[in-house]
C-alpha cells in the first residue's frame, strides 16, 4: 500500500489483506484447539476412571471431540485453505471449541 503503484490495485489489495487475515486467524485457532485437544484426548479417551470422576468435563470433551473431527474432515475435503477458512461458521466453531477446551 505504501507504493504509488498500489493505488490502481487498492480494492484487490484490501480484499487479499482481509482474506489473509482470516486465514491467519483461522489457522492460529486451529493450532490452539489442536494443542489443547491432543492434551485432553490422552486424559479423556480410554480412561474410564477419569471419565467417572469428571462426568461433566468428559461430556463436554466428547462434544468437542466430535466437532473437531467433523471440522478436520470438512477442511480436508475442501482441499483449499482459503475456501476452507470461508466455510460458514468455521471460525465460530473453532473459537467455541477453543473456549471449551481452555
Amino acid at each position: 500500500k505504501a507504493s504509488k503503484f498500489a493505488l490502481s490495485f487498492l480494492p484487490e489489495l484490501e480484499k487479499w489483506e482481509q482474506t489473509l487475515a482470516l486465514v491467519s486467524e483461522t489457522i492460529e485457532c486451529i493450532l490452539n484447539v489442536q494443542r489443547n485437544w491432543m492434551y485432553l484426548e490422552n486424559i479423556f479417551v480410554g480412561s474410564e476412571d477419569i471419565r467417572k470422576q469428571l462426568p461433566a468435563e468428559s461430556k463436554m470433551f466428547d462434544g468437542v471431540n466430535t466437532t473437531w473431527k467433523q471440522v478436520m474432515k470438512q477442511l480436508q475435503q475442501e482441499g483449499n485453505v482459503v475456501n476452507g477458512c470461508r466455510i460458514d461458521g468455521m471460525l465460530g466453531q473453532l473459537n467455541d471449541m477453543e473456549s471449551k477446551l481452555e
